[in-house]
């Protein structure tokens, strides 16, 4: 199965499922190195078994869940997530210039518990081919600085919406600054 990506094209790999073990190895030595259409062919075993000590992080009732392919719908992702128990909200980051998925999300769960079988259950799925990558989600730590351009840019942010505000008040008076002209008789 060739991996396209939502325009159509080939995002220049592919897996191959072999009904045995040696048929796969035969297939490596055979085609690994040589070239098609003028680019080296790399050819290895799929990453498909689950490392519980890979990137581990304490557990944690919201998981980050990576890798997840552009094309997925809202219906698969549905598929997905329709056998866990215990979920409160599915976050999937839009690009807001195509509208598209950016390829994570976050899931929240009501316990911990839930949030650890999910993981299990997450980590073994890999849909248009795709491995997804689930571990447990950590929080920003911001440093001094971190947090002090943080409120810089809030408060440039604030000052510039009130800027706005007033520059357009300025353009056309309100109502209460319209006077009924003086009669002077």
């Amino acid at each position: 199965m060739i991996v396209h990506d939502t325009r159509g094209l080939s995002k220049g790999f592919g897996y191959i499922t072999y009904s045995t073990t040696e048929e796969a190895t035969h297939a490596i030595t055979q085609q690994n190195g040589g070239i098609y259409e003028g680019r080296e062919v790399v050819v290895n075993y799929a990453n498909t078994t689950y490392n519980a000590t890979r990137n581990e992080t304490n557990p944690t009732r919201t998981l980050y869940i990576g890798n997840i392919p552009y094309e997925l719908t809202d219906v698969d992702l549905q598929e997905i997530f329709e056998d866990l128990k215990g979920i409160t909200d599915v976050r999937i980051p839009v690009d807001r210039r195509t509208g598209l998925p950016r390829g994570f999300g976050h899931v929240d769960f009501a316990d911990l518990e839930s949030a650890t079988a999910a993981k299990e259950m997450l980590s073994r799925k890999a849909p248009y081919g795709r491995k997804l990558f689930v571990n447990y989600a950590k929080r920003k730590i911001m440093t001094p600085e971190d947090y002090s351009r943080y409120k810089d840019k809030k408060m440039e942010k604030r000052d510039s919406e009130v800027e706005r505000q007033t520059a357009g008040e300025g353009q056309s008076p309100t109502a209460s600054e319209v006077r009924e002209p003086e009669n002077r008789d």
